[in-house]
């Protein structure tokens, strides 16, 4: 809530407590826009689905997609408030959704196929088109940096990627054939760069997909178990997750080597989004939601569920959005934040504005501003 006038002698009676407010309206420089690093919280969201949601995708603090089984495609402008869905023209599973607005609101679905459908999914900023990309295989990622470039990736290593919106999808060459799960790409100076993971903890890299559209093996600290998400800061930051908690990190592409990091849960992870150098959410089995804010150490955190969670989307440190099986999503919710207070100080009997930015914001009668914590 934001701009809401609080009377002081209707919600605050005692004295002390007046000087406690006016106290923090003195102190709010240094206060304003704070919260406390690693507060927050998940709250379910209404999908109105029951089918299993596969993978997120996020452009701003209001503008996500979800992909799932049945072709679903769920769109929410209101950071989930509300959700509707989006006809994909699919029937099958989609199980990667990349969106991104750099050039224009654009994004690609992908998953599994059936005879007489294309392979890939276009959003064109107004709705979905199949493109002439006839596999009849079975895609498991999508990364699209924007710019019109897109690769995806699936069972087996089949993989593609285009440079000009979908017209051309040329095949990306590796010569191992393993089942690959997860894919994420950067964009810089001209130079798309992408990572792929799946089984036997495979990993690998292509550099300049524009020209090469070849896959390099990478060096992985883990070969008896699969990896099923990655994500990129940017060409030399990179995690990847996988199974029994599996979390590995590279800071230079993976050229020289991954190191694998402590990880707080045994169970399964499926998905890893990256917002810097320093903070990453991943998610897994059973509900299960984990986060770095150090780019080192992970923290559980409280999902509320106990689904299987599939995906993840974060656009910074807080804004995040998370979503699994049964239409299952969840939002996390940053710590509230005093972000301005007027006048700078108060007396009993007073009326002041106090905007607070947010969710779950609320004043108890006989409560201050400091006992809300914020």
């Amino acid at each position: 809530m934001k701009g809401k006038a609080f009377s002081l002698r209707q919600y605050v009676v005692p004295a002390l407590i007046a000087v406690m407010i006016a106290a923090v309206c003195i102190a709010l420089p240094p206060l304003a826009g704070k919260a406390v690093a690693g507060e927050g919280s998940w709250v379910s969201q209404d999908s109105g689905t029951t089918r299993d949601i596969n993978a997120v995708s996020a452009i701003s603090t209001n503008e996500v997609w979800t992909a799932g089984d049945h072709g679903t495609i769920l769109y929410s402008n209101s950071a989930g408030a509300m959700w509707g869905s989006q006809d994909s023209g699919m029937d099958t599973n989609l199980y990667g959704i990349s969106m991104n607005d750099n050039n224009g609101i654009q994004g690609w679905a992908a998953g599994d196929t059936s005879w007489g459908a294309r392979d890939v999914i276009f959003f064109n900023g107004e709705k979905w088109n199949q493109q002439d990309l006839w596999l009849n295989r079975h895609i498991r990622g999508v990364s699209s940096p924007g710019h019109d470039h897109c690769v995806v990736v699936g069972l087996q290593a089949d993989s593609w990627r285009t440079i000009d919106g979908g017209d051309n999808w040329p095949a990306v060459s590796w010569a191992k054939h393993k089942d690959m799960y997860g894919v994420t790409s950067t964009y810089s100076g001209g130079n798309f760069t992408a990572w792929i993971v799946g089984e036997n903890g495979s990993i690998a890299r292509a550099e300049n997909l524009g020209t090469s559209r070849r896959w390099l093996t990478q060096s992985s600290p883990v070969d008896a178990l699969i990896l099923r998400g990655v994500s990129a800061v940017d060409t030399k930051t990179v995690w990847a997750v996988g199974d029994n908690g599996t979390i590995l990190k590279t800071i230079d592409g993976g050229s020289t080597k991954w190191k694998q990091q402590a990880s707080p849960t045994g169970k399964d992870l499926h998905a890893v989004c990256a917002v810097d150098a320093n903070t990453a959410w991943a998610v897994g089995k059973s509900g299960t939601i984990i986060k770095t804010e150090d780019g080192t150490n992970w923290s559980i955190e409280t999902s509320g569920t106990s689904k299987d969670l599939n995906g993840i989307a974060a656009v910074d440190s807080e804004n995040a959005w998370a979503a699994g099986d049964d239409g299952t999503i969840l939002h996390h919710v940053p710590q509230p934040k005093i972000t301005n207070c007027a006048p700078g100080s108060a007396h009993q009997g007073d009326t002041l504005i106090v905007e607070i930015t947010g969710s779950n914001t609320h004043f108890k009668q006989g409560e201050s501003v400091v006992s809300m914590g914020a």
